[in-house]
């Protein structure tokens, strides 16, 4: 366990088997190497952790500053965000090994891939966005929400969803409150014996939609729904 309170840069591989906070205000960690391991980050408000180089892998990552650089990152057990911010344009793996999976706050990464195989996976009053392709599955219900802000499940490549069910809801009320599963770059939607659900609001804007947009191919497939 170690805390890294004014910043730093390691240039050589990381390997982490323990926890590593880093906090103070405007500061941060880079790492110019990539690195793995099944250890913990714990990234506080106001701080960055900058992923630059190969691939970075770690088991839990506790979010409420900043992800940011240009590496292949893998979560690999359990992954919380409370606050801040994820922009990277390399790949994101997201897997929450056990339990359910709340996405509340801004994701943008080059590719995306999320994964709560025990669990519901919900994305509530954020964008979470892929560059590229996004592969989401999910042994529960993936379920896209606004209740204070408008929420969306966006993919500029291919977007691959695979889950029980699938929920998309927007406000009852209010304006630009929409709720939306979208991508340009084709669609490819299996859900089991959940179904679909879409559910817009009254108001201004408040739609729900699974939206495939362009000359790329839709495909949703209902099994026993």
């Amino acid at each position: 366990t170690g805390a890294l309170g004014y910043g730093g840069t390691i240039y050589s591989t990381f390997n982490n088997s323990g926890t590593v906070n880093i906090h103070g205000v405007g500061d941060g960690l880079t790492l110019t190497n990539g690195g793995s391991g099944n250890g913990a980050f714990n990234v506080t408000p106001g701080t960055t952790l900058f992923a630059n180089g190969p691939a970075l892998s770690m088991g839990i990552l506790t979010l409420a500053g900043t992800l940011t650089g240009s590496s292949s990152v893998s979560v690999t057990n359990s992954y919380s965000q409370t606050g801040g911010t994820v922009n990277t344009t390399g790949s994101l793996s997201i897997t929450q090994a056990v339990g359910n999976l709340a996405l509340t706050q801004p994701i943008t990464a080059g590719s995306l891939s999320i994964n709560a195989p025990s669990g519901n996976l919900t994305v509530q009053d954020a964008l979470v966005n892929s560059l590229g392709a996004m592969n989401v599955t999910a042994g529960g219900v993936i379920g896209v929400k606004a209740t204070a802000a408008a929420a969306n499940l966006q993919a500029a490549g291919m977007q691959t969803l695979n889950a029980a069910g699938i929920s998309v809801q927007a406000l009852s009320s209010g304006s630009g409150l929409s709720a939306s599963i979208t991508s340009s770059g084709g669609q490819n939607v299996t859900v089991g014996a959940g179904g679909i659900v879409l559910q817009g609001g009254g108001g201004t804007g408040n739609f729900a939609e699974i939206n495939q947009t362009g000359a790329s191919t839709q495909t949703i497939t209902v099994n026993s729904g």
